[in-house]
């Protein structure tokens, strides 16, 4: 069966956030903790399976809304008030994206950003 086009358009932004998140789950403790019998080198999970792979079962991630429920996201909401600054700052929005992550070993992440984040670049001012 051949992967939908629209997973083939997203595999860079999946590579980027695993190559964020440290690559694909290598750790035999990470891969014991999901059930896996054998740790893949390979491609990771949520690759293979947005390749249209045969993968040993369905990969998991996270939206990046899934983070504020944690206490961790909302300190960081408390020292960084404006959505601008979290999202377009480098090192928040990694710091952010990656909270979940860490704390459920999911198999990637969506980035945290904002549809509006490239409009400064572009020379289109706003304001939220």
């Amino acid at each position: 069966r051949d992967p939908p086009n629209t997973m083939l358009a997203v595999l860079p932004i999946i590579s980027a956030a695993f190559a964020l998140s440290n690559g694909p789950v290598a750790s035999p403790a990470r891969a014991g903790q999901r059930g896996a019998s054998s740790v893949s080198m390979g491609d990771p999970l949520l690759l293979r399976a947005a390749k249209g792979e045969k993968v040993e079962r369905p990969p998991v991630w996270m939206m990046r809304q899934a983070g504020r429920h944690m206490q961790v996201y909302r300190d960081l909401c408390q020292k960084h008030p404006t959505f601008r600054e979290r999202s377009e700052t480098a090192e928040l929005s990694t710091q952010i994206s990656l909270q979940p992550y860490e704390a459920y070993k999911t198999d990637g992440v969506i980035l945290f950003s904002d549809i509006l984040t490239p409009l400064p670049g572009m020379g289109i001012e706003f304001d939220i």
